[in-house]
């Protein structure tokens, strides 16, 4: 393979495509990657040179020296001031050019005689044909030397400094001098010791390879990491502003992948508004012309801020300093932001007349727009204003309508006084159609809460249901959320918190949706509602359903069957008559199209007409949403099941089980509805304040009625009554607020109270009796104690605390002294009172004079877990009898299952919510 072969080129005379192919390879084979591949290509590009005269005088005219004319002498090599070239002995190595790889050349062609000798420069003569420094190989050597000693003991930094101050120099113009300086470079930082320099030097220098991408990902990863590190966004845009200013960002290969990482992280990840706006005010053009909705209000936000602030300057000296620090903020680099800031700067401006130095700055440093009077404007605007005066909500409407169509209103000043005052003009008005177009028309108060109620108020008032659920999207993402699933799907998502111990998002959504707009409802017109006139109507049409029901069930033949054999109850045919399914279905029918007329007409009924899935979580946190249609629904289903018992004695199991199931479902149901509304907070209702002194009458009549029931021998029953309701009336006493408390109380106080009744039925022993008084007190005594501090003071507290460790250590001191006393002493001393008197007196002494404090509150927590231990081991033997009853009144084990199930989840919630 000759020079040519080697080069990848055609045998040539142009020096410049000789070095450009040269320039090429030795990218692919550098010496401190293949030495071998280095010295070949260097070996093959001397060779070129050397031969490229030959190929030089195959053109028309032999070529001529530099610097020759006909007829004159040529000027000899060594008298040229403009060429002057130091002639190489080709039988001298070059002192930094490799030999060859190889021992063959090839044979040029034999050259014409010349009448002159020609004058070629040598192999390394640093230059590459245009108007460049000349080197001797002496000079070239000594210099690059001088560059290399320049290198050494730096570390990354400073030599990448010295690499950026050295590619100015003129001698990288020459392009032999040049590839040996990256030659010599490159060795030079062979390894990981300068990782800086050497992607510098590759991006500058165009030293590709693939190893250099890898180097590169890993030198961007390692910005990437400082980013994520970056505990605010504060924090951030001072990282960024330090690795701005990296000289090895200078290189524009970095710069790129670094840009193209950075727009990336700004707009995938968490929202940091300053430092993409100081990113994309420093490099415009790496970032999209669309800017993310993240970060799409926050100029205006943060422009907002400055203009509260601005208005709060208590004087001069703190206008001044305000400004200042605002100026430094990287958002106003960012033109929009500035002109609004400006813009906001020349509104404020003529209130600062009597702040010199706050005027001063802001000539020095702004050039704030001139804003004059605009008393055209203003007569205008009151012009427009006068139109609205007195309008109902169509009239309003075509006069807006006309309104818009003026070019007066393209001028964004009196525009916005415009909008400004057509939304307080129909905040203060019931006018949907007119609230709806102007919104979608002007774009009014998308951040303002009182202008979204009142938008939402005009969709409720306008039964446009889509729009009212889209609508929520922004301010209640959550339940708009919840709105967009099936209705399998969200009542699944409800029912996803089986314990009970959270709030879904969507009902707390819900809950702020539902306190914002019930006053605004509650003071609205009555169209929101059904016309008051068919109220009557349905107070006739319920009245009539009553008596037509009870005539036909009083006039129903409910005689048994004459036959009762397995075969023709098989075929026989169920008379209809006056059954009580003709009661369910119109139960259902009145419910559902009779609450229009029947049901108040409150703000929660009008809010689940415009959106009805809002009524399913809004029942889904109440104790009893629907107690009446419950309690009727129980009654019908009860008594088909005992009509049918009755007609059919084969069918007595069967639907004693089924009635069974369906009680113990309906107060499963019952129950975590109240776990629901007890985990939402829910206030009592008013009915039960309002009872409360009735409640208290009761309780004095029982605690009278205890003495007679002594007297006649039913003490038990009426302590257990008193027990039992004392314990129910305590718990509504608890505010809302502690729903912890509320929901612990409530989960041990329905296992105390099945406690209760199970002992005091089941059992007729002294012991069962006594647990049945004492498990409901005690437990909710010891339940409010461990969440609540005793309310004792201080001198309290101490004293009690004393007697606690007396009382423990004296224990603890007797049993002890007892024991070894009893064991060391003989019994005759022990007959001797004295010294039985000793035996006890001492302890007792010992453990009044040294004892420690024990405050009350350190004994609740003990005492409260080793009260629900004692509750949980009673529930169990309890279940176990009602589990065992059921068995033998239903015939069937599915009953007590499910009951046992029952109290199982109903525990498992309780330890869970606990």
């Amino acid at each position: 393979m000759n020079c040519w072969q080697t080069l990848g080129i055609a045998p040539t005379g142009d020096e410049a495509v000789i070095k450009t192919a040269y320039a090429a390879l030795i990218r692919q084979h550098r010496p401190d990657r293949d030495p071998a591949g280095f010295r070949r290509v260097r070996a093959a590009f001397e060779e070129a040179l050397s031969l490229r005269h030959h190929y030089e005088n195959r053109r028309d005219e032999p070529r001529r020296p530099t610097g020759w004319m006909p007829g004159k002498p040529p000027v000899a090599a060594d008298d040229s001031d403009e060429n002057s070239i130091s002639r190489h002995d080709p039988g001298q190595p070059y002192p930094l050019a490799e030999p060859a790889a190889h021992d063959y050349r090839d044979t040029p062609p034999a050259a014409p005689e010349q009448p002159y000798p020609l004058s070629e420069p040598a192999a390394h003569d640093h230059q590459d044909g245009n108007a460049q420094p000349t080197f001797t190989p002496l000079e070239a050597t000594v210099l690059l030397r001088q560059l290399q000693q320049a290198w050494q003991g730096q570390d990354d930094a400073q030599l990448l400094a010295i690499l950026q101050s050295q590619a100015a120099h003129p001698a990288l113009e020459s392009i032999d001098f040049r590839l040996d300086y990256i030659a010599e470079l490159l060795t030079h930082l062979d390894g990981d010791t300068y990782p800086r320099s050497n992607l510098w030097v590759q991006q500058h220098y165009e030293q590709h390879d693939p190893d250099d991408d890898r180097q590169l990902n890993e030198y961007i990863a390692a910005y990437c990491r400082q980013w994520e590190e970056a505990i605010n966004d504060s924090e951030l845009c001072r990282t960024l502003q330090q690795q701005a200013a990296d000289p090895v960002l200078t290189a524009i290969a970095v710069r790129d992948v670094w840009l193209a990482a950075l727009v990336d992280y700004l707009t995938n990840s968490l929202a940091r508004p300053r430092s993409y706006y100081w990113a994309r005010t420093r490099y415009p053009s790496a970032f999209p012309d669309t800017i993310p909705l993240t970060y799409r209000d926050y100029p205006s936000e943060r422009i907002a801020t400055f203009t509260r602030a601005l208005l709060q300057a208590a004087d001069d000296a703190a206008l001044t300093a305000l400004l200042k620090s605002q100026a430094a903020d990287p958002i106003l680099a960012y033109p929009p932001a500035r002109s609004q800031y400006l813009a906001r700067l020349a509104e404020q401006r003529p209130d600062w007349c009597d702040r010199p130095d706050a005027n001063r700055w802001l000539d020095e440093h702004y050039t704030l727009p001139h804003i004059d009077p605009a008393a055209r404007q203003s007569a205008l605007l009151a012009h427009l204003q006068q139109e609205w005066q007195g309008k109902n909500d169509d009239r309003l409407l075509a006069i807006l309508q006309a309104q818009a169509t003026l070019p007066s209103l393209e001028h964004i000043d009196l525009r916005s006084d415009y909008t400004a005052a057509l939304q307080a003009h129909l905040m203060q008005q019931h006018l949907p159609h007119s609230t709806l177009w102007a919104d979608a028309h002007y774009q009014l108060g998308r951040h303002d809460p009182a202008w979204q109620q009142q938008r939402q108020l005009a969709y409720i008032a306008a039964g446009d249901r889509s729009t009212f659920a889209a609508a929520l999207t922004n301010t209640y993402p959550d339940l708009a959320a919840w709105l967009r699933k099936n209705p399998l799907r969200r009542y699944a998502s409800l029912w996803r918190d089986w314990a009970a111990t959270r709030i879904h998002p969507a009902f707390q959504d819900y809950q702020r949706l539902r306190s914002s707009l019930w006053p605004a409802i509650e003071a609205s017109p009555l169209s929101y509602a059904p016309p008051r006139d068919y109220r009557k109507l349905w107070i006739g049409i319920g009245i009539v359903a009553a008596v037509v029901f009870a005539v036909v069930f009083t006039l129903t033949n409910n005689e048994v069957p004459a036959t009762t054999s397995r075969r023709d109850f098989s075929y026989s045919s169920p008379s209809f008559q006056g059954s009580p399914l003709a009661f369910i279905l119109l139960l259902q029918f009145f419910d559902r199209f009779g609450e229009f007329g029947l049901r108040r007409i409150d703000p929660d009924h009008i809010l689940n007409r415009i959106c009805p899935p809002l009524r399913t979580l809004h029942d889904h946190y109440q104790p009893c949403p629907h107690l009446l249609q419950w309690l009727m629904t129980d009654i019908a289903i009860l008594l088909t099941l005992y009509l049918t018992a009755t007609r059919y004695p084969q069918t007595l199991h069967d639907t004693l089980t089924l009635g069974t199931l369906w009680l113990i479902g309906r107060f499963m149901q019952t129950l975590w509805q109240c776990k629901r509304a007890i985990t939402a907070a829910r206030p009592r209702p008013p009915w039960m304040d309002a009872l409360r002194d009735i409640v208290n009458i009761i309780m004095m009549l029982l605690g009278f009625l205890a003495f007679p029931a002594y007297v006649i021998g039913k003490l038990p029953l009426a302590l257990f009554i008193l027990s039992v309701t004392a314990c129910i009336v305590s718990w509504p006493r608890i505010p809302p607020q502690e729903e912890a408390l509320r929901r612990a109380l409530f989960d041990n106080g329905c296992l105390a109270i099945l406690v209760s009744l199970t002992f005091l039925i089941a059992y007729r022993e002294p012991a069962s009796d006594l647990i049945a008084l004492l498990i409901c007190p005690l437990t909710a005594l010891s339940t409010v104690y461990c969440y609540r501090p005793l309310p004792l003071g201080a001198r309290a507290t101490r004293i009690i605390s004393h007697l606690l460790g007396i009382l423990i250590i004296a224990s603890l001191y007797l049993a002890g002294s007892l024991t070894l006393i009893l064991i060391a002493l003989p019994d005759s001393l022990l007959e001797h009172p004295l010294i039985r008197i000793a035996v006890v007196g001492l302890p007792l002494a010992a453990a009044a004079c040294k004892h420690p404090q024990i405050p009350p509150a350190a004994l609740m927590v003990p005492l409260y877990y080793l009260t629900r231990a004692l509750l949980y081991l009673f529930t169990a033997q309890a279940a176990m009898l009602i589990a065992v009853a059921l068995v033998g009144i239903t015939g069937s084990a599915i009953p007590a299952a499910a009951f046992l199930a029952l109290v199982v989840l109903h525990v498992l919630a309780s330890w869970k919510a606990a």
